[in-house]
């Protein structure tokens, strides 16, 4: 019986996201101001209005073009500018693989004799940790898939979505999971392969058949929301 702890590498992209909000005077200005930026909005900026105030949240080179926008042109209505840290996903994302069998058998014709070996390899486990912002989608890939991910707070706990980027795989999944629960998301299998080689042994008159043997696998993937 072996054991073996694998780290796999994940290429993990999530995208850097920074906040700003800007105060107005009335909430008539805010609304005023948002519909003159809409010019600049892209599909991965989030803007929002509260009260007499607008949220934007972006990339840090976006936010300097937001900022240089609005100042320059609302200058006198503007009250407050303020710049806080966006909220955070914390996520592990577990592998466990279930112990798989390896057999390889030996027949020696001539003689008769056979050898029979078998090798059980123990549980392979692996964890990756993905930091993200809150509602904006960040990217991994397994098994060179890539996949999209996004972390909501939602109730008691947090929205969890995640999609293949390949329509062929066609994987979608939501999961609400509370911090510190761990959830299963699917299972991964593989099947068994079997190699026969057969190699003449002239010296003893005798044909060594080798036969190797991989049982099916199976891989579960769950993933935990830290905080």
């Amino acid at each position: 019986m072996r054991t073996s702890i694998i780290v796999f590498l994940f290429v993990t992209l999530t995208f850097a996201q920074d906040y700003q909000q800007f105060c107005f005077s009335t909430p008539r200005q805010v609304n005023q101001v948002q519909k003159e930026i809409t010019f600049l909005v892209l599909p991965s900026d989030k803007i929002k209005v509260h009260k007499n105030c607008l949220d934007v949240v972006s990339s840090s080179q976006r936010l300097k073009l937001f900022n240089k926008y609005i100042y320059q042109n609302y200058r006198q209505d503007l009250i407050t500018q303020n710049i806080t840290p966006p909220k955070e996903c914390h996520l592990n994302i577990y592998q466990d693989t279930l112990p798989q069998e390896n057999q390889t058998q030996v027949a020696i014709t001539s003689e008769q004799l056979k050898a029979h070996t078998q090798e059980q390899t123990g549980r392979v486990s692996s964890k990756t940790q993905l930091i993200l912002t809150h509602e904006k989608p960040g990217r991994f890939q397994y098994q060179e898939a890539g996949y999209t991910i996004t972390c909501s707070p939602q109730g008691d706990g947090y929205q969890v979505d995640i999609t293949s980027q390949s329509p062929r795989l066609g994987f979608k999944t939501q999961r609400h999971i509370k911090k510190g629960e761990r959830v299963e998301l699917g299972q991964l299998h593989k099947k068994s392969q079997e190699r026969r080689d057969s190699t003449a042994l002239t010296d003893q008159a005798a044909t060594l058949n080798h036969q190797t043997k991989d049982a099916s696998s199976k891989t579960i993937v769950s993933i935990e929301v830290v905080k």
